[in-house]
């Protein structure tokens, strides 16, 4: 499965860090897909590992593989990948998004002893807050590997399917501390590995 994730500067692919360890990014100006710098050292992952775009950088998110796995990269201006520090909940199969702020989510997941997870995590990384991780509130169903967006008009945050979700979606609206499960919206396959995308909202 390919996942493809775009801002005004280019759009990027995940990688497979297992047998290869490159990305692309296209320029839109000319309409030519190029390859990035590899990607850096994840440790112990076994299939994939996420790349997901903000205004400033790019960072390289764990997602596959591992339970206990903490390493998250940023790669600079100088093309080169710097080590985040800013430890994490270790979790395999979250979903990653971002919300209408810009700031970095990693929902659900599953952890060896724990099972599937609830937790929500949002990076906070601006002047205000310094980086770190911050929880924003817990879902109503623990659930693996979502589909995570966000809508620029009002705010709101969706989490959609993943394993143990029984097919349901959430969302967390602006200002509110607490998700809802939308009752009209039931997903007949409540698998893992799901993208959303929110269109003209």
């Amino acid at each position: 499965m390919v996942r493809v994730f775009t801002n005004p500067i280019f759009m990027c692919l995940e990688v497979r860090t297992r047998d290869v360890k490159s990305w692309k990014k296209f320029d839109f100006e000319s309409g030519q897909w190029s390859y990035g710098t590899e990607t850096p050292p994840i440790g112990k992952i076994q299939s994939f590992s996420y790349l997901c775009s903000t205004e400033l950088s790019l960072m390289c998110l764990n997602n596959y593989g591992d339970y206990n796995h903490r390493e998250d990269w940023t790669l600079d201006y100088n093309n080169n990948w710097i080590r985040f520090e800013v430890e994490r909940l270790p979790r395999d199969h979250p979903g990653f998004g971002r919300d209408p702020r810009g700031y970095i989510l990693i929902i659900g997941g599953k952890q060896e002893s724990n099972g599937y997870l609830p937790m929500t995590e949002v990076l906070l990384n601006d002047e205000t807050y310094g980086n770190k991780w911050a929880s924003i509130g817990e879902l109503n169903k623990a659930r693996a590997s979502p589909g995570v967006s966000s809508s620029m008009k009002n705010g709101t945050i969706y989490v959609v399917g993943g394993k143990g979700s029984e097919g349901s979606t959430e969302i967390l609206e602006q200002g509110s501390e607490s998700w809802k499960i939308i009752s009209n919206i039931s997903l007949k396959y409540p698998e893992q590995e799901y993208v959303s995308a929110i269109l003209n909202r």
